[in-house]
């Protein structure tokens, strides 16, 4: 797949599936913003895929940030055409054991955060 020029969003880039999908977009030719709130490791990927991969560091938890990062992708590149909705947790073991504050960290992430995106 051609995808020069694009201008994509990877959430949850720093690791795993989300720096997989965003070296793969940036390898595809898009301009990949990587959002997430390791920053060292968005910076690891820009330092191996170059001006093809912009980090900014985003919790898609607070709203705020999540505005602030795109508007770092609307002022920098003037569109977005790839939205990846990747960040997200979970908290393993049984639900009774679950306390709430965990259960709103992977709510917040994994629901809020993909709506605020």
């Amino acid at each position: 797949m051609d995808l020069t020029d694009a201008v994509a969003v990877v959430t949850g880039a720093s690791k795993g599936l989300g720096a997989r999908i965003a070296r793969t977009l940036a390898h595809q030719g898009a301009t990949v913003y990587g959002l997430a709130r390791s920053t060292d490791a968005l910076q690891a990927l820009h330092d191996d895929l170059g001006a093809a991969f912009v980090p900014v560091s985003c919790d898609v938890r607070k709203e705020n940030a999540v505005e602030s990062a795109f508007k770092t992708v609307d002022d920098e590149a003037g569109r977005l055409d790839v939205l990846v909705n990747n960040a997200g947790l979970g908290q393993f073991g049984p639900v009774d054991d679950l306390d709430t504050d965990a259960f709103d960290v992977q709510m917040d992430t994994n629901v809020r955060g993909v709506y605020l995106c």
